[in-house]
């Protein structure tokens, strides 16, 4: 995307580490596409609900990029032995929506195309500080997986819930499909990349019908002390009487 268009890019990074070998890659992008250094911002924090420094963010051995602000818990970890503290910073958080890039750019005005986010579980909390940005968002890829959210005292329920009320829709493979999200989110090992956007016309209608569904307990979907936060939801009570299984990948 960056040599393809003439896109701005905001990068947010709190490893020093990664911080490294992402400005030397773009150091070494811009002498032959000098506008590179332009149109890409590195911003050297972590993205969060609110702003504050003193943080831990630890760094897997041999896997920088499962980088995990304040646990080293097991549910984090590639494997059971993986290593998680022999690396660790210490970082700043802040609120995307108090950055000044952010709010210079909401204050150009129009839409923001695409918002990538990809935080090892920390996706509630980063969600909570970029309300606005959100906001202002037509598309948003996330990666989500309950048990690295569980370790941040969130699911991927909740997350879900949280971009369905900033007006998002899990993309349907096809036009006839259910606005669902994957059954990968389920996953207790490996986080599940899903793309949402903002319904427009008759694109597919919010997720809330279906994120009932989604909640997992045991080997079924939706039981019934899950469903009572969608009850009001015709389309989500009777997809809650299915019984539908799936088994853990």
């Amino acid at each position: 995307m960056l040599l393809q268009t003439r896109a701005r890019v905001l990068v947010v990074e709190p490893s020093p580490a990664n911080l490294f070998y992402l400005t030397s890659t773009i150091h070494a992008l811009a002498k032959q596409w000098p506008d590179v250094a332009h149109r890409v911002e590195v911003l050297p924090i972590a993205a969060s609900n609110e702003t504050g420094s003193g943080a831990t963010l630890y760094v897997a051995k041999y896997n920088a990029g499962n980088s995990v602000v304040g646990t080293s818990s097991p549910a984090v970890r590639d494997h059971a032995t993986q290593d998680m503290t022999s690396e660790q910073y210490a970082i700043n958080t802040t609120r995307l929506d108090d950055v000044d890039a952010i709010k210079r750019l909401l204050s150009a005005g129009g839409a923001v195309p695409v918002v990538k986010l990809d935080v090892q579980g920390f996706e509630c909390r980063a969600i909570d500080g970029m309300l606005e940005l959100l906001q202002r968002a037509n598309s948003l890829r996330v990666e989500l997986a309950n048990s690295w959210l569980s370790a941040q005292g969130c699911s991927s329920s909740e997350a879900l819930l949280k971009l369905e009320r900033l007006g998002f829709a899990v993309n349907a493979p096809t036009a006839t499909a259910t606005n669902a999200p994957p059954p990968c989110i389920l996953s207790h090992k490996y986080g599940c990349d899903i793309a949402l956007s903002k319904p427009v016309g008759k694109r597919s209608v919010p997720a809330a019908g279906n994120l009932c569904r989604w909640r997992w307990s045991g080997n079924q979907f939706c039981p019934t002390s899950w469903c009572v936060a969608c009850a009001s939801n015709p389309v989500c009570r009777s997809q809650c009487t299915l019984g539908e299984r799936y088994g853990e990948g």
